[in-house]
């Protein structure tokens, strides 16, 4: 029987969800419910996004009965496409998402009948991971619907004095490697890392950097001396710094002004502000000379000299 046909059985319908996962190139396959399922490739409704990894012949979903999801709904309000999917905290797909930081994160989500021998299955959502927190004993996720990020506004670019480009990101065109000083993390209190090689430079010079450790990236909200305040802490970093100090590599930030940018980094070519915007309102009123001065002005003091 097909899956159309058992879908659509007033008893030959057995459902179940199927999830399937790709985070930064690793793939998690799960079933809510209390059996594995295996498949074999056939005819489904819509594939998956690619994956970095190669389809197997057979495809075992782990049975772990305490995911869940929301209602999938389709709507053309960006808001209401979203679905927020509970994993138990203990799962290993939520364990590697409790890092410092996430790699971006797609789910499929099938609709399989138990009972169908055709192995047929219905994708009723398609998305990627936009926030995650934890609740009790269950991380949840909220994916936003492939196509709704589709119809979302891309970002532009603005006019400012400061500089609209990211840090060590496209734009900026600075290579972050060429930046890192090898330090040693002595202590770590709540999100405050001391490094002795931070109070080799003046205060605020690590202020929007990062710090790295074991290969994981963390942004760095203050600097004031040797401490450094974390915006998160890397799994595993209190415990070893615990049992003696650590090897760390920190890289410095950006205030995003055009004298940093040349002084510090050699890059006011990539600057993408625009410092030399005048700060003088031609719209207030008030007159200007051919000069540039303000001829309001010149003429008050020159009644008062007079």
């Amino acid at each position: 029987m097909t899956y159309v046909l058992q879908d659509e059985s007033a008893r030959a319908g057995d459902p179940i969800f199927l999830y399937e996962i790709d985070s930064g190139g690793t793939r998690y396959l799960r079933a809510a419910g209390p059996v594995d399922v295996t498949l074999t490739p056939s005819d489904t409704f819509l594939q998956p996004p690619d994956f970095t990894t190669s389809d197997p012949s057979t495809r075992t979903y782990v049975a772990e009965p305490g995911i869940a999801h929301t209602e999938i709904l389709s709507s053309g309000e960006v808001d209401r496409a979203e679905v927020q999917i509970s994993f138990p905290i203990s799962s290993a797909f939520a364990i590697s998402l409790l890092g410092a930081s996430s790699p971006t994160t797609w789910v499929t989500i099938f609709r399989y009948h138990l009972s169908d021998v055709t192995s047929e299955r219905r994708a009723l959502f398609v998305g990627r991971l936009i926030s995650r927190e934890i609740n009790g004993y269950q991380l949840n996720c909220r994916f936003e619907n492939i196509v709704s990020r589709l119809r979302a506004n891309g970002l532009r670019e603005y006019f400012s004095t400061s500089c609209r480009h990211a840090l060590y990101q496209q734009g900026c065109n600075l290579n972050i490697e060429d930046f890192f000083t090898a330090g040693t993390a002595t202590a770590l209190s709540d999100l405050d890392l001391t490094v002795t090689e931070a109070a080799l430079q003046a205060d605020g010079y690590y202020t929007g950097g990062v710090i790295r450790w074991n290969s994981v990236l963390v942004y760095v909200l203050g600097h004031t001396g040797s401490t450094l305040l974390l915006k998160s802490v890397p799994n595993g970093l209190a415990a070893a710094i615990a049992g003696g100090s650590q090897s760390v590599e920190i890289a410095p930030g950006c205030p995003l002004s055009i004298d940093v940018c040349g002084s510090r980094f050699n890059n006011a070519d990539n600057f993408g502000g625009f410092p030399y915007i005048p700060k003088k309102n031609p719209y207030d009123g008030t007159p200007i000379d051919s000069d540039g001065s303000d001829a309001r002005f010149i003429s008050t003091v020159e009644r008062e000299v007079n």
